[in-house]
């Protein structure tokens, strides 16, 4: 009975509860709408956090060309350029006080390690390479172009005998066999005088000689060690020749111990089995890997391996899905890997294939010994996105990646392969947003920034959470402007319909209502308009935050488009780049990211005005209450 009378009361004055009906209504939606957009912009932050990093990567750049000019026989002068660069570069230079790494700089090397019991996913591209004794059919002093020789013997080759090889010229390179006449020509090499009935060997190699018209056999290079130390400095213990084309002399005790035939056997021997050769990267962590940083490799099966197996060298390993597809590996097994040697600044794509500018011969002849041999477990297969397309680079055929710590022996007289470290082997992790202070802070505690070429990418983070933050900030002023509507409101509310009400609580207790029927009958009816007018501010908020909050949010976002080599900023130290950005194609990672609307909230605020509400208005209606009606109504009276 108290509370009807309470409303007929309140709507006794239709126009003014009317009007406070619509200010609390608009007030609670904007509140609303700006708290719903603050919380699902500050979760859009938060994923952005987890979902970016910023990597940079290093590379030594030469600081000289160095041309030569070497005489053919077929074509005249071939003029050959290659790069001359400065002292070698070590990562641990790029450590200073203030660096604040999440993920220290790393130089990754590939391992070779030899696994005759697997096998390869798929072949690689091979050049057509014969090792095999023959016999000059005639004189030459090599430099007088093709000559016919005999075949004698063949050690090895990569042509299968029914393997045909044509050239678009139409000519066919076999598989050399014993009594075969082909032109040999050494126009590629130092000539080496050969003598007719004299027996010799060579790694040869069909090449069309556009001077003779013709297919002639080339000279390669012959048995060699690439072995360097660990700044990159060539090992010479004076018995193994440099890496040259040659052509030696086989005699009667050219295959004993210790004689020159012995590198070639070793040499053959190599060729043939590097088939069963696979590489190893170890890392500090898959995000510094490019392919992965970009999206451009992908956990498969299993999982990734933890922090914690990276810190302690656990002996854990990542396969990629067609090395383990293939010889028939789960996650859970087991493969034994003997690190043979270590190649540092090469080139993926030559690893495993015949291209290979490495050597499994040490500076003595020999072939390296496992420098560490453990049996690691499969945890998890990764695959590439594009597999036609590779990755950023990085990722050779069939690669076996392991924590870095893992290995516990040292590679220093195990390098087949060094050269100055560049963007795929060498990268960084920092904490996102960094990018200018830390190259600030790098150029003034490092030297000799001029030899290194280092770029950043942070997956298009910066603008992003630029977006993110606008957003946020937007939600803010729309919620604290709300927050400061409401206050007003609500403070207009109980003072027309509470603090002003002074005579009808003197009246009503003048008439015999109790202390609670006196709030009762006030506060009841300002509840009841604030309840409904929070319920529709409320709903409406909540339709107006899923129809618009979206397009609002992503209004804010900023389109990021794809930048070239050319459009990057580049300075002598440092290049920004997205070149294998997958974020730098997406229109925005706002508009996409999933987040949880706080369905909390459409609860949680109208209960908190109501609550503000009902406490102040019984404060303000004790307060009335305090004071003598007589005396309210004398004052009236007067």
């Amino acid at each position: 009975m108290i509370v009807k009378k309470s409303l007929r009361q309140l709507l006794r004055t239709p126009l003014r509860a009317a009007l406070f009906f619509l200010l609390m209504t608009a007030s609670t939606l904007l509140l609303v709408f700006g708290a719903v957009l603050f919380s699902q912009s500050t979760q859009r932050i938060a994923a952005a956090e987890s979902e970016f990093e910023t990597v940079g990567t290093v590379e030594q750049v030469p600081i000289d060309t160095r041309v030569t000019v070497t005489p053919d026989v077929c074509q005249g002068l071939i003029t050959r350029a290659s790069d001359i660069y400065g002292e070698t570069f070590s990562v641990d230079q790029l450590d200073f006080p203030g660096a604040n790494y999440i993920l220290p700089p790393e130089n990754r090397p590939y391992y070779v390690t030899y696994l005759p019991e697997m096998k390869r996913s798929r072949e690689l591209g091979n050049y057509r390479r014969q090792i095999v004794e023959f016999t000059p059919l005639e004189d030459t002093d090599g430099d007088d172009g093709p000559v016919e020789v005999q075949i004698t013997k063949a050690l090895f080759n990569n042509i299968r005998p029914s393997q045909k090889s044509e050239n678009h010229w139409g000519e066919s390179e076999i598989s050399l066999q014993e009594g075969d006449v082909i032109p040999l020509c050494q126009c590629r090499t130092v000539p080496t005088p050969l003598k007719a009935g004299k027996t010799y060997i060579a790694i040869l190699s069909g090449v069309h000689c556009e001077t003779h018209f013709c297919l002639e056999y080339d000279v390669f290079t012959g048995p060699h060690s690439t072995q360097r130390d660990a700044v990159g400095n060539t090992v010479n213990v004076g018995y193994y020749p440099e890496r040259t084309r040659r052509v030696d002399e086989v005699t009667a005790d050219f295959y004993e111990e210790g004689n020159r035939g012995q590198d070639w056997l070793k040499w053959a021997d190599f060729q043939g089995s590097s088939g069963s050769l696979f590489s190893v990267m170890p890392t500090n962590n898959i995000r510094l890997l490019p392919s992965f940083h970009a999206k451009l490799a992908r956990m498969k099966d299993g999982r990734e391996i933890t922090e914690e197996e990276y810190a302690s060298g656990a002996a854990v390993c990542l396969v990629s899905s067609s090395f383990a597809q293939t010889n028939l590996l789960r996650v859970g097994d087991k493969i034994e890997l003997p690190l043979l040697c270590a190649l540092y600044g090469y080139s993926s794509y030559q690893v495993l294939s015949s291209y290979a500018d490495y050597s499994l011969l040490n500076a003595e002849g020999e072939y390296y010994e496992p420098f560490w041999t453990a049996e690691y477990e499969i945890v998890g297969t990764y695959r590439l996105v594009n597999e036609g397309g590779g990755g950023a680079g990085e990722i050779a055929n069939d690669l076996i990646i392991i924590p870095s710590a893992s290995v516990g022996a040292s590679v220093e007289n195990n390098i087949a392969y060094f050269d100055p470290i560049n963007a795929l082997s060498c990268s960084f992790q920092i904490p996102n947003g960094m990018i200018d202070s830390f190259d600030t802070a790098l150029r003034e505690n490092v030297e000799g920034l001029e030899q290194l070429e280092i770029r950043y990418d942070d997956r298009g983070y910066s603008d992003v959470m630029n977006s993110l933050l606008n957003a946020r900030n937007t939600a803010m002023l729309l919620f604290a402007f709300g927050l400061l509507s409401v206050a007003a409101v609500i403070a207009l509310l109980l003072y027309f319909f509470v603090v002003k009400e002074k005579k009808r609580t003197a009246i009503e207790r003048a008439l015999g209502f109790t202390k609670r029927q006196c709030r009762i009958s006030i506060v009841s009816g300002v509840l009841a308009l604030a309840l409904v007018s929070a319920i529709v501010g409320t709903v409406l908020g909540a339709a107006l935050t899923g129809t618009v909050g979206g397009a609002a949010a992503s209004s804010e976002s900023v389109s990021i488009t794809s930048e070239t080599e050319e459009e990057a900023p580049a300075t002598v130290s440092a290049r920004f780049s997205r070149k294998y950005s997958l974020w730098a194609g997406n229109e925005s990672f706002v508009e996409n990211s999933e987040v949880e609307t706080p369905v909390a909230l459409f609860f949680l605020i109208p209960a908190s005005l109501l609550l503000v509400i009902l406490c102040v208005s019984v404060v303000l209606v004790n307060r009335n209450i305090r004071i003598d009606p007589v005396y309210l109504l004398s004052r009236d009276a007067n």
